[in-house]
């Protein structure tokens, strides 16, 4: 946990797998390391905590078979009860892949468990799309996507939380189109 000013952030790695991509955790410290070097401040006396995760799909068939067997679900279930009940979070930001196929419904039930607790607990969920939330085709992964999250127009927003301004980009390139790529940047520029 690291504190900087007013504001706490919270920061849980999940690899339920023996073998950790380490790209996937690059990205996520990279992330991370930019949003602690800004000045943050509460604007009032009111403490503000943030909660970032990322990769909380399950295992699918094929790593199943060819990878030890992981703790996945046991560790997410571990990972939310304590952002929601000993962290107590007030935003959480998702990185992506909350789902190993996006585009099932079946896939989602898990994570929907997740998503009604964290309503129940009034913290707000702020996701970024990963590959696998798009998984297998794009049209009908992301209507499972804003079943969930009919507020996002865009798979590219920002988040302004007291004078803290984070932005969501959604980097799954293949998966967008020349207009989409082109849209997502115009939009970063006037940002």
């Amino acid at each position: 946990m690291l504190k900087h000013n007013r504001v706490k952030f919270v920061w849980i790695v999940l690899s339920g797998n023996k073998r950790i991509s380490v790209i996937n955790h690059l990205k996520q410290i990279l992330f991370f390391i930019s949003i602690c070097f800004l000045n943050i401040q509460a604007q009032d006396s009111t403490s503000v905590k943030l909660g970032f995760v990322s990769d909380t799909q399950q295992p699918i068939w094929i790593e199943k078979i060819r990878l030890d067997e992981n703790n996945n679900k046991v560790a997410t279930d571990a990972i939310f009860e304590s952002l929601i009940e000993k962290e107590n979070i007030s935003n959480l930001f998702h990185l992506g892949d909350m789902t190993a196929f996006g585009m099932f419904a079946g896939e989602w039930e898990w994570m929907d468990i997740h998503l009604s607790n964290l309503k129940k607990a009034k913290i707000p969920i702020y996701p970024a799309l990963g590959n696998h939330d798009y998984f297998l085709f794009k049209n009908y992964a992301l209507a499972q996507f804003r079943k969930r999250f009919p507020e996002l127009k865009e798979t590219w927003y920002v988040v302004r939380i007291e004078n803290l301004a984070v932005i969501i980009l959604n980097s799954n390139y293949s998966r967008l189109s020349d207009d989409e790529i082109e849209k997502q940047k115009k939009w970063y520029v006037n940002k």
